[in-house]
């Protein structure tokens, strides 16, 4: 795949400064794999090969229907060891890692297929999406923006960085219908963990209390693929154990599961934020002319070409000027919003 550019756009700094930041990603840019992770990087098999591939195919095509310039090939993605990412980033995430300086993914191998694909498809989504750097005053630099989210300039926090997660997470869902549920790749783990959640949702009925019951069923739905499908396939339908121990397992795995980020229930909270502003605007624009699904792609398409023009004009149409900022600051994460960072905003939408 040919040679993608470093970033599209430097802000602050010197020409001399800028260049050296540019001299330095190149050259990061053709590390291997065994530089940039070391003693954690393992050599795929044959089936993660082609889940890699897979993963990697689907999040080219979408990025690229939704405008953007960045294209990435499946040698920029390495496996990774279990329990990797959590190692290298002193806790602070998990299963997979995106790196914008050297362009590169790294994934954890996990026993399903499936939730390292998805793992992929998120990575490359990031890696796919519009990239800018800054230069501090300092002389430091980092991002700029990334996607739709853009940092502030004096580290204040970001515009956009919950809509950045959402759309991401928005996007992989649908990498999971389309292809996850189609593919002969992932159909085993995909009946077993159906299986699992129809022995629970039946179990449930018959000994959750009732005030539990509807919390309990609503998260077992929430699952579309379970890790370690087969392990607890075998404790469920194989044991000779009793139902209240198998539902005390399942209880135990669950929660820990869930913890460590490996259930795939992605980013629900800044999900339901972004989709609660998403609705707030098609409710308020005139006789209902906006779809969601329309305002979804003015998101998206601002996430990978980071071009703010034509969804501030969409949004700014529906709730008046100024509203696109106001919404900048409700998906994202910034402190309370000051003359400095106003001007900011509005000269990268200019």
């Amino acid at each position: 795949m040919e040679k993608q550019p470093s970033f599209e756009k430097i802000i602050g700094g010197t020409n001399k400064q800028k260049e050296e930041v540019l001299e330095t990603m190149e050259m990061a840019s053709t590390k291997t794999g065994a530089e940039l992770f070391g003693q954690y990087l393992v050599e795929p098999t044959m089936k993660e090969e082609m889940v890699v591939e897979e993963a990697v195919t689907y999040a080219n095509a979408v990025a690229k229907q939704y405008g953007a310039s960045r294209q990435f090939g499946t040698d920029r993605v390495f496996l990774l060891e279990s329990g990797a990412v959590e190692d290298l980033s002193d806790g602070r995430i998990q299963q997979g890692v995106c790196n914008f300086f050297d362009k590169s993914i790294g994934a954890e191998r996990n026993k399903s297929g499936a939730l390292l694909a998805v793992t992929i498809v998120h990575e490359m989504f990031h890696i796919n999406s519009y990239q800018s750097a800054q230069i501090y005053k300092n002389g430091g630099n980092g991002l700029y923006r990334s996607g739709i989210s853009m940092t502030g300039r004096n580290k204040e926090g970001d515009y956009f960085g919950v809509a950045e997660e959402a759309i991401i997470a928005i996007l992989s869902k649908k990498f999971f219908d389309e292809v996850i549920l189609k593919s002969a790749l992932y159909q085993e783990e995909l009946d077993r963990t159906s299986k699992t959640k129809d022995w629970l949702l039946i179990f449930a009925e018959q000994h959750v209390p009732e005030e539990k019951r509807k919390k309990f069923k609503a998260a077992v739905q929430d699952i579309l693929i379970l890790p370690m499908s087969e392990e607890v396939y075998q404790k469920l339908h194989d044991s000779n154990k009793d139902d209240i121990y198998k539902y005390g397992y399942f209880n135990g795995f669950f929660k820990a599961e869930l913890k460590s980020g490996t259930i795939f229930r992605e980013r629900s909270m800044e999900r339901e934020t972004f989709e609660e502003v998403l609705d707030r605007i098609v409710l308020t624009s005139k006789d209902n002319t906006i779809s969601k699904e329309y305002l979804f792609d003015e998101f998206a398409r601002a996430h990978f070409t980071g071009n703010y023009i034509p969804l501030s004009r969409v949004i700014e149409n529906v709730l008046g000027k100024g509203s696109f900022r106001r919404i900048a600051i409700e998906l994202g994460n910034m402190k309370p919003i000051n003359s400095i960072q106003k001007d900011m905003l509005q000269s990268d939408i200019e």
